[in-house]
């Protein structure tokens, strides 16, 4: 499949041209980075010329220019696409297994930072299946009651969201599992951050209701104290 962008601007502004390009996974990545090279020169304003195998670009973006260079996340298992998060972005979103997994990816992360002449490699967020109940045992016994139903509904859904992160048989990777009490969720959380440098967690909810995004608070409010967590409004950005 070919897809082509063309941008026409005034006479000072640029010209680009995206080449044919096939839709193959194995090229994806290339794509990516050559993109996120361009956009990145356009961002700064200035004349410039690039001629690469998907984009041809002279001249200068008149604008709108970004307020400040945007946060970049990218989603990723892959080691191609590990690579890609630390060549461009702020944020790498993924999945691993156990803690064990953690140096590896810290050290894969750090070395592809280096060879991008970047300082530091990305921030790791992962996504975490979030479930708090007031006493010890109770969201063990629930969150395993969700996990092996045989609603044939929550079934699909539940591999859909894990069939991404296995490979045939092969587990590549699992959600972090934050299930306890209040205190137990919230100490979970920062005995990663404390021994594999956990940057943060996106929630996931097995169970969709308003009372369970309420208990996300108290959580919040122990990290907050415990200094590992700032509020939006007190640091500008929502990331």
């Amino acid at each position: 499949m070919g897809l082509e962008y063309r941008q026409r601007l005034p006479r000072r502004g640029s010209r680009l041209v995206r080449r044919q390009a096939e839709d193959r996974r194995e090229t994806f990545y290339d794509f990516a980075d050559e993109y996120l090279g361009v956009v990145e020169q356009l961002w700064k304003g200035e004349r410039f010329a690039h001629h690469g195998q998907w984009f041809d670009v002279e001249g200068v973006l008149s604008g709108p220019h970004p307020g400040g260079r945007p946060l970049l996340v990218s989603a990723s298992v892959s080691p191609r696409g590990q690579r890609f998060a630390a060549t461009h972005c702020d944020y790498l979103f993924t999945v691993v297994i156990g803690e064990d997994s953690w140096p590896k990816l810290r050290a894969d992360l750090a070395a592809h930072a280096d060879e991008a002449g970047r300082e530091r490699p990305p921030e790791v967020i992962v996504i975490g299946d979030l479930l708090v109940r007031e006493k010890p045992g109770e969201a063990r016994a629930e969150y395993d009651l969700i996990m092996s139903t045989r609603h044939e509904a929550a079934q699909k859904i539940w591999s859909a969201a894990k069939s991404k992160i296995h490979r045939g048989n092969e587990k590549q990777a699992e959600p972090l599992e934050l299930v306890g009490t209040t205190r137990e969720v919230a100490d979970t959380i920062l005995r990663l951050r404390e021994r594999v440098g956990l940057s943060g967690v996106m929630f996931r909810m097995p169970l969709w209701h308003a009372s369970e995004g309420e208990r996300i608070g108290p959580v919040l409010d122990i990290l907050e104290r415990e200094g590992v967590w700032t509020r939006p409004e007190h640091r500008g950005f929502s990331w």
